[in-house]
């Protein structure tokens, strides 16, 4: 019963051990991505009246929580389990990579049929000091245009481009 014991002591001190030595320690800096996160997801409320954390299947919830996984991936070039990792840590369980890639893959559809949408993703999208943040949002736009409006665009740049 002793020995009994003692190995299940020693199995549980390694297991922990293990897992100190897989888990990597937050830096600053990924504390510092994580707050802004978090004061993008209250923009986000604050603008729409929506908690993206707040488990819901309702469609503005689903198409709100598709700008905030897009917003972390295109902006913050955050990968997908650390969405979900977020989404965890602030009370949304069972929210995993796979359907972080699926909300992000659906934004394109949610954003056809609901325009409002890439106005969202702008407001909130441009109040973000990152150096890359207005041309991420011109090719999302760019992304939406049809063959005409494409055609159009490629005039309007070739004569920019020849005046300047």
């Amino acid at each position: 019963m002793r020995l009994l014991f003692k190995i299940n002591y020693i199995l549980e001190k390694s297991l922990k051990m293990y897992k100190l030595k897989k888990e990597k320690k937050a830096t600053p800096k990924d504390v510092l991505k994580n707050y802004d996160a978090l004061m993008i997801a209250k923009r986000l409320e604050k603008v729409t009246g929506i908690n993206v954390f707040q488990k819901s299947r309702l469609r503005d919830n689903v198409y709100i929580r598709s700008v905030f996984n897009h917003i972390l991936k295109e902006f913050f070039d955050w990968n997908l389990t650390r969405i979900a990792r977020l989404y965890e840590a602030n009370g949304y369980k069972q929210y995993d990579h796979a359907t972080v890639w699926h909300s992000i893959n659906m934004f394109d559809l949610y954003v056809k049929y609901e325009p409002k949408l890439m106005n969202l993703f702008e407001q909130v999208g441009i109040k973000i000091n990152e150096e890359g943040s207005l041309r991420i949002l011109i090719q999302q736009k760019i992304k939406r245009l049809t063959t005409d409006e494409l055609k159009k665009t490629n005039k309007f740049i070739e004569n920019f481009y020849s005046q300047n």
